[in-house]
């Protein structure tokens, strides 16, 4: 669910980057950005982050009661950055911001999902044209793989007790869309 989440506010981002401008009403006749705000309401629901779209952008909800397991962070740190972990953590200090830690990672995602894109405007190349294309399509290859490890501290921070629906149920009891983005990205273009 948290990487669901992620995604689709990562997706929607790179569509509308203005998150106090992100409403049903202002959607409405945009299915592909309005559909992915309701995966958003939906699985914030279903995960217990309560606020407005900027207060989840700036990692607000991470100061609500229950947010916040040092010991867990700390694995997930490690679990990614083993090389790191022993500098961060020297003399097993406690003063996690997770917020911080939220807002910064988050910040950085923003920035690369938004560079990982720039080749999605791009329909068809052929020959020399390619070039900036292929070359672009290998820093993204290399990219991916410290990406899933900042994503990884994401869900965590997302979802740092592990709530868990069935899509079935995300549907009944959040109003989770049931739709086929694919097709409807498709559709709209």
């Amino acid at each position: 669910m948290e990487k669901i989440l992620l995604t689709s506010f990562l997706d929607l981002y790179t569509l509308s980057n203005d998150t106090t401008k992100w409403s049903v009403a202002n959607f409405a006749k945009n299915p592909p950005r309005l559909y992915r705000l309701q995966k958003i309401d939906s699985l914030m629901a279903a995960l217990k982050i309560e606020g407005s779209y900027q207060e989840f952008e700036y990692g607000e909800f991470l100061f609500e009661e229950g947010r916040q397991d040092l010991a867990g962070f700390k694995n997930r740190i490690e679990e990614n950055y083993p090389s790191i972990f022993e500098t961060i953590f020297l003399n097993n200090r406690e003063d996690s911001d997770f917020q911080f830690v939220f807002e910064v990672l988050l910040r950085y995602r923003i920035k690369v999902q938004q560079l990982i894109n720039v080749k999605t405007c791009v329909l068809e190349v052929s020959g020399i044209n390619s070039i900036p294309l292929t070359i672009i399509s290998d820093i993204d290859k290399k990219l991916l793989k410290d990406i899933a490890a900042i994503d990884n501290i994401l869900y965590y921070l997302l979802n740092p007790i592990g709530i868990n629906y069935t899509k079935e149920d995300l549907i009944t009891k959040f109003n989770y869309p049931d739709v086929d983005l694919a097709q409807i990205d498709k559709d709209w273009i």
